[in-house]
């Protein structure tokens, strides 16, 4: 499962909690955001989390992540934000 534009890791982080089994790829194109992301990953002890900083677009044309994927989540936005 990959959450695209995970920001603070939602849904991602909570997502693998309550789904321990699942494997779970956290991106986001904010290095801040990223580090932060890892940090609270290290506090929670959590295993088969990757967070990854990049653009969607870039990301999804490397081979090790192309095609992977089972799920995909991303932030929905209203049309009044567009």
């Amino acid at each position: 499962m990959i959450d695209i534009g995970t920001g603070g890791g939602l849904p991602g982080v909570p997502l693998k909690i309550l789904l321990p089994d699942i494997k779970m790829l956290c991106l986001d194109s904010t290095g801040k955001k990223v580090k932060a992301i890892e940090n609270m990953l290290k506090d929670l002890n959590l295993d088969g989390i990757e967070v990854v900083w990049g653009r969607a677009e870039e990301i999804g044309l490397q081979k090790k992540y192309r095609g992977i994927f089972d799920f995909a989540l991303a932030r929905g936005w209203r049309r009044s934000e567009i």
